[in-house]
């Protein structure tokens, strides 16, 4: 069915079966009687749905850009892309081109040459950061056989443009760490950002009790500053043996809270240091190295 009787009709393909298997067993009893006993109940002239042609295709719900937010703080971006083959299944290696055009017009191509995709395929593609470059709209082009040396059923599926913007300024968490177990009940949060020169903006700074930021302990300040570190003073004082969770923005992208604002978790300690302090269910659930 896919290999020397492909495209063929139902009832050569029952033929065949009945024949390999009589082949391979010659003198079983059962093996005739299995081959014999096979009938179609239909057409036999009919043949199975199947392409004469590859059709290599990639769609926009098939790339994955990572970060969701993309600043000129960040030093790459990653393009997972997933490809498929909607026709026949041929071992001839294809050409995969991914294009990106930059900002200010200009552009840059990668190639991959990769083997010929029977059912589907993936590429995963670190884009670097030019922070005097890049910031701005981007755009990622992917094109499959972009060289045209496999014949194809169409061509029409083969290219997707998928659109990246990466923003100028953002606000990063610096202290506390994440995952930080400290002792001072008052402490200050402190961000700084992306651009240390950045003119006056206004940047929110949120914490709360809850990865969520809804519960009825959440704070939260608009401040106005220049480029460079952003402190905080919360305002309360530090519940002992609690998990904290706060997360730095500029107030323009809180309309995309859950992407655009820089998250990071602390647990207050005081006189004390016990060995399951970081054994909160979404400390574990949000670190990396869970299930090692």
């Amino acid at each position: 069915m896919s290999s020397k009787d492909y495209g063929k009709s139902i009832g050569l393909l029952q033929i065949d079966a009945g024949q390999g298997l009589i082949n391979a067993l010659p003198s079983d009893f059962l093996a005739r009687c299995h081959a014999e006993q096979m009938l179609i109940h239909g057409d036999p002239s009919l043949m199975l749905n199947s392409s004469s042609l590859p059709d290599y295709d990639v769609e926009m719900s098939q790339i994955r850009i990572s970060p969701a937010f993309i600043s000129v703080a960040n030093n790459n971006f990653t393009v997972n892309i997933r490809m498929e083959n909607l026709g026949k299944a041929v071992a001839d290696s294809i050409t995969v081109s991914i294009t990106r055009k930059y900002p200010d017009g200009t552009s840059s191509t990668i190639k991959r040459r990769i083997p010929g995709i029977r059912y589907a395929d993936s590429l995963q593609i670190i884009f670097p950061i030019v922070a005097t470059r890049d910031k701005g709209q981007n755009y990622i082009t992917v094109t499959v056989n972009s060289d045209n040396n496999v014949p194809e059923v169409t061509l029409v599926n083969n290219t997707v443009t998928a659109s990246v913007y990466i923003y100028q300024d953002e606000l990063t968490p610096i202290y506390p760490f994440n995952y930080a177990i400290i002792n001072n009940s008052t402490q200050k949060l402190y961000a700084s950002t992306a651009n240390p020169f950045a003119p006056v903006t206004q940047y929110v700074i949120e914490i709360d009790t809850t990865e969520l930021f809804n519960s009825p302990s959440k704070a939260s300040k608009a401040i106005n500053s220049i480029g460079g570190v952003i402190e905080y003073n919360p305002g309360f004082t530090y519940s002992d043996s609690t998990v904290y969770y706060w997360r730095a923005s500029i107030l323009q992208l809180t309309v995309v809270l859950t992407i655009g604002m820089n998250f990071r978790l602390f647990i207050l300690i005081q006189l004390r240091v016990p060995l399951d302090s970081t054994n909160h269910i979404i400390i574990n659930t949000s670190n990396p190295l869970a299930r090692v």
